[in-house]
């Protein structure tokens, strides 16, 4: 609805725009009427000839223009122009002569000079032509930068909408993993479970949210995952800077998390490990993650490639809502595996 008010609103701006040039055009015209005329008759004399240009114009920009820029045909543009322009120069002529001998008043040579009427109907297409051309312009550039933005919103619902299916499926393992043990941690992963569910249904159709927010979202992750983990795991999570006013955008940073989590520590029987930075400055977003990396023996087939759909759709993201203001930087390393992301906040 409100695109369509703004619509309405301009199309309505551009036909008084419109209306008020040619409400000039006509006082221009009256003002330089013949001096023997009263003011009624000038207005009259005035409007008469601006009919005739506002038919030339109308033609011009409906039918002459259109068809120049859709076939490309200049030659057959120009002399249209210039045919229509002789045909109207005699008919603006009668019509000052007619003046002339009703209301008995003497134009001067240039109210009658044909080459003058001429140049004129010229002048005033090609301001109309050029007008038009620029206007299309700006009107296209607007349509371009509109349907961008749609696109871009529709891309980060798109991933938002393939992300959140894929931690629900993970946490919803974790509670059926519980309750088969019948273990008196279900209540407390159903309440966790509860709390990202509300922050994705909810909060996530925002642009950005309060990082802290997104910090509360991944720690539930942390929690419940840890119940599927090894006691021996070395999770650790580490904050500093103001979080409450720091924005960010939702469900970036869980990817990373989830990729630990899933090709790491899960994989690790020795040392696996879990480290996560975060540090908020009034000027950038640092987020530094590492983790373990699984061990595999002779024998056994290597690890698949870490990353995956989540990864992707990260970059993807950083892409469209920050360009130019992030850094992402991953490191694989023999034993493990580290990101570094810097979003800067001005």
């Amino acid at each position: 609805m409100k695109k369509f008010q703004i619509s309405t609103i301009s199309k309505r701006t551009s036909y008084w725009a419109i209306l008020l040039i040619w409400l000039i055009f006509i006082s221009i015209n009256t003002y330089g009427a013949p001096s023997g005329m009263d003011i009624g008759i000038k207005f009259l004399w005035s409007f008469v000839n601006s009919v005739y240009y506002f038919l030339f114009v109308w033609v011009n920009i409906n039918w002459l223009l259109p068809y120049f820029l859709k076939n490309k045909s200049p030659l057959i543009y120009i002399a249209s122009v210039m045919g229509i322009a002789l045909c109207l120069t005699p008919m603006e002529l009668l019509s000052n002569k007619l003046f002339s001998y009703l209301y008995d008043v003497e134009f001067d040579k240039l109210a009658l000079d044909s080459k003058f009427h001429f140049f004129s109907f010229i002048i005033v297409i090609a301001t109309s032509s050029l007008i038009k051309i620029t206007m299309d312009w700006f009107r296209i550039q607007n349509e371009k930068s509109d349907l961008q933005t749609k696109n871009m919103q529709s891309e980060l619902q798109f991933l938002k909408n393939q992300i959140n299916p894929h931690f629900l499926f993970n946490t919803m393992n974790n509670l059926y993993a519980l309750t088969l043990k019948k273990s008196d941690s279900a209540p407390e992963v159903v309440i966790k479970l509860s709390d990202m569910l509300r922050y994705m249904l909810y909060e996530c159709n925002e642009k950005e949210v309060a990082i802290e927010k997104e910090l509360r979202y991944i720690n539930n992750y942390i929690e419940l995952e840890k119940f599927r983990l090894s006691k021996t795991a070395d999770i650790q999570v580490n904050i500093h800077g103001d979080i409450h006013n720091t924005k960010i955008a939702p469900l970036l940073i869980i990817p990373f998390i989830e990729n630990g989590f899933k090709h790491g520590l899960k994989n690790n029987v020795l040392t696996p490990f879990l480290h996560i930075n975060v540090n908020c400055t009034s000027e950038e977003i640092s987020i530094f993650i590492e983790n373990s990396k699984p061990q595999f023996y002779a024998g056994l087939m290597k690890p698949k490639e870490i990353g995956g759909i989540g990864l992707v759709n990260v970059r993807k993201r950083l892409e469209l809502i920050y360009p130019n203001k992030h850094e992402l930087s991953i490191h694989n390393e023999p034993e493990r595996f580290q990101v570094i992301l810097k979003i800067k906040q001005k």
